[in-house]
């Protein structure tokens, strides 16, 4: 199936909707992220995003709202386990008669006056992306439960005494090296 019938669900015909709100909702799943040249590989996902196209007389407002799973590995444990995405952005489409020439801005997107449809593929896929967390792990209650590689965390001393939230040991550490810290950097101490 060519990219450009796979993804034809994501062009919108902006120009026979009514000023107002309109919703399109979207499923995501593996394939989708394999359309989209040096994607990073995404497996087990099972996203929905839902896109409310606000048109104006003016412009248009995109907010799209995701929400799904991933599977992921923990950075913790190094078990695999499906990460949750949850996340909104907003976008807004101006329309001009140089759209080419405008200065491309982070949020807005700039679309010749004659223009009819509007391909949001491609903003699926950088939302959805953007919604993957940098670290992902276990949510702080299930660590060290029955879905967490307790080998690995055990030999990164995580059950360790006073690794678990009373910091005993940094601030034995810190108080013993007082005189050696930088002064410029002692600001810096009372932010734990």
């Amino acid at each position: 199936m060519s990219r450009a019938v796979a993804l034809r669900e994501f062009v919108i015909p902006f120009i026979g909707l009514k000023l107002g709100e309109t919703s399109f909702k979207f499923h995501i799943e593996d394939k989708f992220f394999t359309y989209f040249e040096g994607s990073e590989l995404i497996t087990g996902s099972n996203v929905e995003v839902e896109m409310v196209l606000d048109k104006r007389t003016t412009m248009i407002v995109l907010t799209f709202y995701v929400q799904g799973t991933i599977k992921a590995t923990c950075d913790r444990c190094l078990n695999e386990m499906d990460q949750e995405l949850l996340d909104e952005f907003t976008v807004f489409v101006k329309f001009s008669q140089d759209a080419d020439g405008m200065d491309e801005e982070e949020d807005v997107i700039f679309l010749p006056t004659n223009e009819t449809h509007l391909d949001v593929g491609h903003l699926v896929y950088e939302f959805v992306n953007l919604s993957i967390p940098l670290q992902k792990g276990c949510k702080p209650e299930e660590i060290g439960g029955p879905g967490c590689n307790k080998v690995v965390l055990e030999k990164l001393g995580y059950f360790a005494e006073g690794k678990e939230g009373d910091g005993e040991n940094e601030n034995d550490d810190d108080n013993n090296n007082d005189e050696d810290i930088d002064q410029r950097w002692s600001a810096l101490k009372k932010l734990k």
